[in-house]
């Protein structure tokens, strides 16, 4: 009822702290933090709600929701990739979760958790796609990690699957 918008959006927000179950001061506050553009009030909001849902359907539904919102809305690193672990917590399968994981660590260089995500890319993928996440892996791992073992284990897999790839018998012969 306000008039200031500030105002309102702090009545609101003071209404949420006291009832969280609250449905009137929850949607209010959503409309007014799309309207003022304000994503990370947003993304914790949207958390709480997925908090108090009771299937984890659900859960796993609105957070890779959010997931997708701050990763088009919110450039920090660190908000998408904690918001993308928790799709993978409810459904360790879900593709989008590790694809756009395997983007936000190789910018943020985690490159042990990025040649995790993209071992379980590779072991879901097929063909071509395959081919050029073992490359990618194995770039990763050896390069980045110097874990020659685990090097040698993606290169003989990306020779199995092509016989011809010389990148790959170049750097198992290292």
């Amino acid at each position: 009822k306000f008039m200031n918008q500030a105002e309102a959006v702090k009545a609101n927000e003071k209404i949420l702290a006291l009832d969280p179950g609250n449905a009137t001061a929850r949607d209010y506050l959503r409309q007014m933090y799309e309207k003022r553009r304000d994503w990370e009030k947003l993304v914790r909001l949207r958390q709480a709600e997925a908090a108090g849902l009771g299937s984890d359907a659900e859960r796993a539904a609105l957070f890779k929701e959010i997931a997708l919102l701050a990763t088009e809305r919110i450039k920090k690193p660190a908000i998408c990739i904690s918001l993308w672990e928790e799709v993978l917590s409810h459904d360790p399968s879900d593709g989008d979760a590790l694809t756009e994981l395997s983007k936000l660590y190789e910018r943020d260089r985690n490159y042990d958790k990025l040649a995790d995500v993209l071992q379980r890319l590779s072991d879901n993928a097929h063909g071509a796609e395959q081919i050029a996440l073992l490359t990618k892996l194995g770039q990763v791992v050896g390069d980045r990690l110097k874990d020659e073992d685990r090097a040698i284990e993606v290169y003989k897999a990306l020779v199995a699957l092509e016989p011809d790839n010389r990148r790959a018998q170049e750097q198992l012969k290292k």
